[in-house]
């Protein structure tokens, strides 16, 4: 009991943490384009962990791998997760964000047991019970509620509903990098994983950066910037490379598809954070959507 309370609280954390990077991106994207803020803190994910690792103070492979080496296949799936999860997630996610508020996508990010759900039967043929179909339906509505307020605005693409349906997208990468856990579990580190989702990340937004029309206000140069910027870029990264170890651990007893439902946290830390920091108003609209996405994660957890 005591083990899976602790693998239960490292998973709030982990979420916690996404939930955090969420408002310091939406925060920096008013001096940075979201994909320099994404390409600086996988970069710093990436240094710390090489850092760590040259260090010796972990190792690529766990402990618990059958063969005590990654094999192909094990390279496979650690690839598909890093490009899922790190890549197309956070280019679809930080593209959506710009024209939503953290507090709307950290409670479209709810929805994400609901994706994975789906995907698990298009793609590992398991059967839809009716409390899952039923989930599925109260995760669209809750969607549509928090953007109730926003389909009546006169600039298009200025409100949530854009955003929101672009973040919604975002979730459906992130839940082929829930599947792609199942199958390579206990066989690659925490650490191991951030030093790789931080390498492949980085290097493959540079080239994002590369071919962006360059906006006068994003690009005025990284000197410019305001000093707060700078800590808050550390602490992204630090808080991205620890998202990593602390995910991998809370796996080891709670199954994939029910620590999905720990996304919950993201929508806290986002809705609270989003207030305090961003100015961001916590309307009616949102409380009852995210009322509605919390319900829709409790019947996806029934057996």
């Amino acid at each position: 009991m005591g083990a899976l309370l602790l693998c239960s609280l490292c998973l709030t954390l982990a979420q916690l943490f996404n939930g955090t990077n969420v408002v310091i991106g939406k925060y920096l994207s008013g001096y940075m384009s979201v994909y320099t803020f994404v390409f600086i803190r996988f970069l710093l994910c990436a240094l710390c962990a090489g850092f760590l690792y040259y260090r010796r103070w972990f190792t690529l492979v766990s402990a618990h791998h059958p063969l005590g080496a990654l094999t192909g296949t094990d390279w496979g799936y650690l690839l598909a997760q890093v490009l899922c999860a790190g890549l197309l997630f956070n280019l679809i996610f930080y593209h959506g964000l710009q024209y939503t508020t953290a507090t709307s996508a950290g409670i479209v990010t709810c929805s994400l047991p609901v994706v994975i759900a789906v995907l698990a039967v298009l793609l590992l043929h398991e059967r839809l019970s009716l409390a899952k179909q039923l989930a599925i339906l109260l995760a669209m509505l809750g969607i549509f509620i928090i953007n109730i307020d926003n389909f009546f605005l006169s600039v298009p693409h200025s409100g949530s509903v854009y955003g929101d349906s672009i973040v919604f997208l975002a979730m459906f990468p992130l839940a082929l990098y829930s599947i792609f856990s199942k199958k390579i579990a206990g066989r690659v580190t925490g650490l191991g994983t951030a030093l790789v989702s931080g390498t492949v990340t980085s290097v493959g937004i540079s080239f994002v950066l590369f071919y962006e029309i360059p906006s006068p206000q994003q690009y005025a140069g990284i000197m410019t910037w305001p000093w707060h910027c700078y800590p808050l870029l550390l602490l992204s990264g630090l808080l991205t490379l620890t998202v990593y170890p602390l995910w991998a651990y809370g796996l080891r007893r709670v199954p994939v598809s029910s620590a999905a439902i720990f996304s919950g946290a993201v929508a806290i830390a986002t809705s609270v954070l989003g207030s305090m920091f961003l100015g961001e108003h916590f309307a009616l609209w949102d409380g009852l959507g995210m009322a509605v996405v919390f319900i829709a994660l409790l019947i996806s957890s029934l057996k």
